[in-house]
């Protein structure tokens, strides 16, 4: 995946360095009608414009892909007590997780904070092993219907764990970009990937669920146990690749 994804940055940059040839021959050919300043305004617009669109979508790939296995089971586990009805919660959940991981890949990318990458990359499976049994410890419970939207614990710890995931993208985010990198509009850029990412995960997740529920007749219950159970193993699964590689 990521041999992919610098190519798309390869063809970024040639596209770039196309683009600055041409603009420099146009303010060549122009200084003396004193346009300058529009063609200097106008290319600033496209190339931030572009400079967006290109980890826009490489955050919305870093999710969106069989590779990504660790977060799309986080992303299980974390709405699989939730139906179809509930997304306005799930929306909530997720962003909050984004914003969590958002700050500690600011932080990590910008080089403000240090971090053993093997620790977090055995804490993610760990986050999701603790989202499943959190799972699996109310399975049948009565969900509270008039419980807050926003003020919710799920949000927090959906929050607390999104700090974890977030240093493991800078991992990631950091071997694009390369080390010397300080990027302020390729991070808000690929953090909004990332969110359009996990909301187009989990609105299939959810209705998938819907058709389960409520074409198959599927019991609420059952199908949080299955969910919860499936990230419970994969987490295991991953935990154990990363303490014996």
């Amino acid at each position: 995946m990521l041999t992919v994804e610098r190519e798309v940055l390869a063809e970024h940059k040639s596209a770039e360095y196309v683009r600055l040839v041409g603009w420099l021959s146009a303010i060549a050919g122009t200084v003396a009608a004193g346009k300058t300043a529009e063609i200097l305004g106008k290319d600033v617009i496209c190339r931030m414009a572009s400079v967006f669109q290109t980890y826009l979508h490489l955050g919305f790939l870093h999710i969106c892909t069989p590779r990504a296995a660790d977060h799309l089971t986080f992303l299980l586990a974390l709405c699989a007590p939730y139906v179809l009805a509930d997304w306005r919660r799930v929306l909530a959940l997720v962003t909050s997780f984004t914003v969590g991981h958002s700050l500690t890949l600011a932080l990590a990318t910008l080089g403000l904070v240090a971090f053993k990458p093997a620790i977090i990359e055995a804490l993610i499976p760990v986050t999701i092993m603790v989202t499943a049994l959190v799972n699996l410890r109310g399975a049948g419970r009565v969900p509270r219907l008039r419980a807050p939207v926003l003020a919710a614990a799920p949000n927090l710890l959906a929050l607390g764990f999104g700090l974890i995931h977030g240093l493991g993208f800078s991992n990631y985010l950091r071997a694009l970009l390369g080390p010397d990198s300080r990027p302020i509009q390729e991070l808000f850029a690929f953090n909004v990937g990332v969110e359009l990412g996990q909301v187009l995960v989990v609105t299939v997740m959810l209705l998938l669920g819907a058709v389960l529920l409520r074409g198959f007749r599927v019991a609420r219950r059952d199908w949080l146990l299955t969910t919860s159970g499936a990230a419970l193993g994969i987490a295991t699964v991953l935990l154990l690749q990363q303490l014996w590689p």
